[in-house]
């Protein structure tokens, strides 16, 4: 459990506020994509083993939280997938400076 929490804290810095303050601060497009991609190649993986999960009848997910709340989990997961690829599909569409002040309101 406790290593799970480690590499969730690890993913939600990096590709909640690492990246994105780093975005704005030096308007790197590099960043922006980073924090883009990693959350959806993220997102796709722990909702992967939510899925595993329930076809296990046992948890083996990231977040190890109790099966009451995984329904809860793969839809934020997924709602987060759909935002962060809408937001790659639309690309210079969408005003990048406000994606990473969303990703870092999605923090809090």
């Amino acid at each position: 459990m406790f290593v799970a929490s480690i590499a969730v804290i690890i993913e939600h810095m990096t590709n909640g506020c690492i990246l994105p303050v780093s975005f704005l601060l030096t308007g790197n497009p590099t960043y922006y994509n980073l924090a883009l991609y990693g959350e959806v190649a993220f997102m796709i993986y722990a909702t992967t083993l939510l899925l595993t999960s329930y076809a296990l009848q046992r948890d083996v997910s990231i977040e190890q939280m109790h099966p009451a709340v995984w329904h809860l989990l793969i839809l934020h997961h997924v709602a987060s997938m759909m935002l962060c690829i809408g937001c790659i599909m639309f690309g210079d569409v969408v005003p990048k400076q406000l994606v990473c002040y969303v990703l870092l309101a999605l923090l809090g």
